[in-house]
């Protein structure tokens, strides 16, 4: 039996998206509690429940719980509106919209794993051209460690997606 099965994920919409925002949230906030406030940088873990929800309810929740996701998080730091703020929804709303053209491509062509690193490059990659608008300058010199960061948290959450996907053991 895949997750997919399970009576949880059967239920109202409005219900699995909420499971899925908690879970994106929980995951975004353990990251900024572990990352240093001084790196202005993270990996993006959050992006793991939004390529659950796209691989197991669609584009439609998982943007959703992109979108939330980046939302009620910037309201418990107080980022609300704020830089910060518009780098995290650019870079959610673009990780999730690249992870759902690479799953039209076909499971063939794309691992879950490849699926969350083509999210992980779409949300850095974005994430420096909103950062360039918002500065008013080039900010293409991040987008290398940008695009490292991203790409190894694009590969964990991959590997962690697969494996919860496929009903093993973490």
């Amino acid at each position: 039996m895949t997750l997919a099965r399970h009576h949880w994920l059967g239920s109202d919409r409005a219900m699995r998206v909420s499971v899925w925002v908690a879970f994106g949230l929980l995951l975004h906030l353990l990251e900024g509690a572990l990352m240093p406030r001084a790196f202005p940088f993270r990996l993006g873990l959050a992006h793991l429940a939004a390529l659950l929800a796209l691989s197991l309810d669609g584009f439609g929740t998982a943007m959703q719980v992109s979108i939330w996701r980046a939302v009620v998080g910037s309201l418990f730091y107080g980022t609300f509106l704020q830089m910060s703020f518009f780098l995290s929804l650019t870079g959610a709303v673009a990780g999730t919209a690249t992870m759902a053209l690479a799953l039209l491509m076909g499971k063939k062509l794309f691992s879950e794993i490849g699926i969350s690193l083509a999210g992980a490059a779409g949300s850095a990659g974005a994430q420096c051209l909103v950062a360039s608008l918002l500065l008013g300058s080039p900010m293409l010199f991040l987008l290398p460690v940008i695009l490292i960061l991203g790409l190894f948290g694009g590969l964990l959450n991959g590997v962690l997606a697969h494996g919860i996907l496929e009903g093993r053991t973490l």
